[in-house]
């Protein structure tokens, strides 16, 4: 998908962007290129110095989070594209409460505001074998996931996740989930999945 480097000005030209097929299909996102950049003539193009697209690859790409409906949906995008950028073309299809974790570590809202601290994530994720929900916390939940499955036979599903801004906060809702649901614990950060413990998860 390629969208506008410059919100509104097409002459600017335009960048990809990079999401998983399954998230473009659920989130009904349109893979069209921007109208106002088709539009110009190629002479427009040429001479505001974007004759072209900016081709695909994995060099020149900067790696993003968007945290929608308690999930977090990684992102790819073109070291041209701005956070400005991102969010304004997040803005066509998003809740307005979605927010953007940049490569950094650093949360944005939608108008571009930087919410706080560097984002950490509290996450629920389910091994259905054992009938088990793993409440943990990552900075990365998509590299957390991967870890956790190479180590697993079972196939793990990520349910859901909640952002808190910095470390210490990330710590202490951990440290009160674990208690909340200290009945249920298995082993660990792994806890039976009792109606009671996936009515929490179905409501975040």
């Amino acid at each position: 998908m390629y969208v506008e480097k410059s919100p509104g000005n097409p002459l600017k030209g335009c960048s990809w962007i990079e999401l998983l097929v399954d998230d473009i299909k659920r989130f009904s996102i349109s893979t069209k290129t921007p109208a106002s950049y088709t539009a110009l003539t190629i002479e427009q193009r040429w001479q505001a110095k974007t004759p072209g697209l900016s081709s695909r690859g994995k060099s020149a790409t900067k790696k993003f989070v968007i945290v929608i409906n308690g999930e977090s949906v990684p992102l790819r995008a073109h070291k041209a594209l701005t956070i400005s950028a991102v969010c304004s073309w997040l803005r066509t299809w998003a809740p307005n409460d979605t927010q953007l974790v940049t490569p950094g570590g650093r949360t944005h809202q939608l108008n571009g505001d930087k919410v706080g601290n560097q984002a950490h994530f509290i996450y629920f994720i389910f091994n259905e074998d054992s009938n088990a929900i793993k409440i943990g916390r990552a900075k990365n939940v998509s590299k957390r996931l991967q870890a956790l499955q190479t180590s697993s036979p079972a196939v793990l599903e990520l349910l859901k996740t909640i952002p808190v801004e910095g470390l210490a906060a990330a710590q202490a809702l951990e440290l009160a989930l674990h208690e909340q649901f200290k009945l249920l614990r298995l082993n660990g950060e792994w806890f039976r999945a009792d109606a009671s413990l996936k009515a929490y998860v179905d409501q975040l």
